[in-house]
């Protein structure tokens, strides 16, 4: 399909076929929507009703009581210092999924109804057997999975690229799973499998990409918007986005079912991957979902362990601090080095287990390393005490800070630990 078809599918085509729904098509949409908001609203009101409670019951797993206040703060900071528009496209996203899985008669049925009553073919709907479509979504479900905790995990560093190369691969991801969630089931209809469904979807990406962004964009626009207010907490923003997108979802139904009617001559003609492009694209697939899911499990489990540093209980052995002060050279050179030495008598009253990777912090300001500090690996099991010998290194380039009018500005704290080894994490502080 030429570039100007996509166009016009996509921006004028697609958009007026809820302006001409008939009588059984209008029905089904209606009760999807009124269903999507039902079941969705009470779930919400229920979450709503108790979400201190469940707010509560998570710090008092993570922290002690007296912990609760400055880590409310500290979860707000870091919320706020997050990409908003990663955290909008994966609300977005997740609606879309969980919407796809719950909703599917409903929307299976408005989309079958709009394509009778238009006529848009004449061709007899015969679907797969269910076990096929249940195959097709699990596979589904595993690529963008893999897309979107990849999008994730880059947006996790504290770096200017990775931040705007999250953006833009979570817009990619989203846009181009609601054009698949609402163009695939009129095709799958007439049994043309995913395999064809993503070839021609990627062979058209300005139908494909254009409709999910037409869909897509206001709720993105309000979400910019409801995740700046600071009187709603984030379940709120992420139910008002999601009810806001379930309306959308409704409204693409029949515009999706006629760009599918569309691309079923195109896709007719479109020859299935061969065994070898399958056996790789597979093999990517699940090496990407295995990776990606390995290391968020492990980021989980880190700040799991690192959760009881907060619940144990410290002695210093003030008789065994050791540390090296700078030479008088090395200050006057800018580039003093200290080294601090002390014993620490750790005793951990958890059930779990306290663990700290090797880490190192760093200090900047604007832009330049200032000091790093280096904090070695220790652990300290459940019902234990053990006395640790801990040794921080911290080098400080005193040349790198400001004068003395901008001293407290520009300053950024990342702290950097071995995730595995070989794979650090960053977490930006301050």
């Amino acid at each position: 399909m030429d570039v100007w078809r996509q166009f016009k599918e996509t921006g004028w085509e697609a958009p007026k076929t809820v302006f001409q729904l008939k009588a059984r098509a209008a029905a089904w949409l209606v009760k999807y929507l009124l269903t999507a908001l039902a079941i969705f609203g009470l779930f919400a009101c229920l979450i709503l009703l108790n979400e201190d409670a469940l707010r509560n019951a998570l710090l008092n797993y993570l922290f002690p009581e007296s912990w609760h206040g400055v880590m409310e703060k500290l979860v707000d900071f870091f919320f706020q210092s997050q990409a908003k528009m990663v955290l909008s496209c994966l609300i977005i996203n997740v609606s879309i999924v969980i919407a796809s899985v719950v909703l599917f008669p409903l929307k299976e049925g408005c989309s079958a109804a709009f394509e009778r009553e238009s006529g848009l073919h004449s061709e007899v709907v015969e679907e797969y057997p269910l076990i096929y479509q249940v195959w097709g979504e699990i596979k589904l479900f595993v690529l963008v999975t893999a897309a979107q905790l990849t999008a994730l995990w880059i947006g996790y560093y504290a770096f200017e690229w990775t931040r705007w190369f999250s953006i833009i691969l979570s817009l990619v991801i989203l846009f181009f799973v609601f054009a698949l969630d609402l163009i695939s089931p009129t095709l799958q209809r007439h049994q043309v499998p995913y395999s064809i469904v993503l070839k021609v979807l990627f062979n058209n990406p300005v139908l494909s990409f254009g409709f999910g962004a037409l869909y897509t964009l206001p709720p993105l626009v309000l979400s910019r918007y409801i995740l700046s207010l600071e009187t709603l907490s984030l379940f709120q923003m992420a139910a008002i986005i999601f009810s806001v997108n379930l309306v959308f979802l409704a409204l693409a139904i029949p515009g999706g079912t006629r760009l599918a009617a569309v691309l079923l001559t195109q896709a007719r003609k479109t020859a299935l991957p061969s065994l070898k492009q399958r056996v790789w694209g597979y093999s990517l697939t699940l090496l990407l979902f295995c990776v990606s899911s390995l290391l968020h499990t492990r980021l989980a489990l880190s700040l799991h362990h690192k959760s009881q540093f907060f619940k144990c209980e410290y002695n210093v052995d003030w008789s065994s601090i050791e540390f090296n002060l700078p030479s008088w050279q090395s200050i006057k050179e800018g580039k003093p080095v200290n080294s601090l030495t002390f014993d620490l008598e750790a005793k951990n009253p958890t059930s779990f287990d306290l663990v700290v990777e090797n880490s190192v912090l760093t200090v900047e300001q604007y832009g330049q390393v200032v000091a790093t500090i280096n904090i070695a690996e220790f652990s300290v099991k459940a019902g234990e005490t053990v006395v640790k010998k801990i040794q921080i290194n911290t080098s400080m380039e005193m040349e790198s800070l400001a004068g003395f009018s901008e001293l407290l500005d520009g300053w950024k704290v990342n702290l950097e630990f071995d995730l595995w080894p070989g794979i650090p994490f960053l977490i930006n502080l301050i």
